[in-house]
């Protein structure tokens, strides 16, 4: 069964989705009309995050260290120097990329060439997000975050061990992390202020956070297993009813399509969208 871990696109007209069957890599894109496959190769690993500057820009993650950049009609695959999986992609430009992933893989593309990079931790990293070349931030296992002032990395206490599998914000000063057990962290520009959203009871605790994005601070998402999906408005989380109880596992705000105007993905080949 195929199940789908992240979801990006340009567009309304240009969305991707990425995960796996069980046993390979799976792609699909959206024209706007209808799905359709399409594989960055033959019998690819497991595939993880994706991102792009534009449609013929887009980076793809995925297991074994395997990385791939489309141009807009074709998929070529990057040696990364790192066989370790990686989980997650995003960038501020065609010439300012992250990529991030287990034992503490980060790597760098500066538009010409990747470059491994040193953050000082060996705990696997989840998922990345930038503001700026200077304003990055990276979230993983144990509750760890580390940020990039545009010189250097420093490791920040985010206030929870749970895991935190996502990150998305608007600015320096408005940043938002969701993880394991509900988990709930924002960053106002001085610290990491933990809360947690009620979602589904999983035994004595609540079942987990995954996909968190927006599109704007007024328009943000969370989904999670369980079903949960979570709209943000600018000054209250609500519930928003999903339909189903297979864990949903990222979500894509459409910038511009009438808020709030998302996609989500998840186990199951599972794919909804809210307008």
């Amino acid at each position: 069964m195929i199940s789908l871990g992240t979801i990006w696109g340009s567009g309304a007209t240009d969305i991707w989705v990425a995960g796996d069957d069980g046993l390979h890599g799976w792609l699909a894109h959206w024209d706007g009309t209808n799905w359709a496959a399409s594989q960055p190769e033959t019998n690819p690993p497991a595939l993880g995050g994706i991102w792009g500057s534009s449609r013929t820009d887009v980076w793809l993650a995925a297991d074994g260290g395997t990385l791939y950049h489309y141009d807009g009609t074709a998929w070529t695959a990057k040696p990364t120097g790192t066989a370790n999986p990686l989980s997650a992609v995003y960038g501020t430009s065609a010439s300012d990329v992250w990529i991030v992933g287990d034992l503490g893989t980060v790597i760098h593309w500066n538009g010409t060439a990747l470059a491994p990079v040193n953050v000082g931790t060996t705990t696997n990293l989840a998922w990345v997000w930038a503001s700026g070349a200077g304003d990055v931030w990276i979230v993983g296992d144990l509750g760890y975050t580390t940020h990039y002032d545009g010189t250097k990395w420093t490791a920040v206490a985010s206030g929870t061990p749970n895991k935190l599998g996502s990150v998305w914000g608007t600015g320096p000063t408005n940043v938002w992390a969701s993880g394991a057990a509900g988990t709930l962290d924002h960053w106002d520009g001085t610290k990491w202020t933990v809360s947690a959203l009620n979602t589904p009871a999983v035994g004595a605790s609540h079942a987990d956070l995954n996909g968190l994005r927006g599109a704007s601070a007024t328009d943000i998402w969370v989904t999670g297993d369980l079903g949960a999906i979570f709209h943000y408005d600018g000054a209250t989380w609500t519930p928003t009813p999903s339909g189903t109880m297979t864990p949903v596992s990222d979500v894509w705000p459409i910038a511009g399509g009438g808020a709030p105007d998302a996609w989500a993905v998840g186990d199951n080949a599972l794919i909804l969208r809210h307008n």
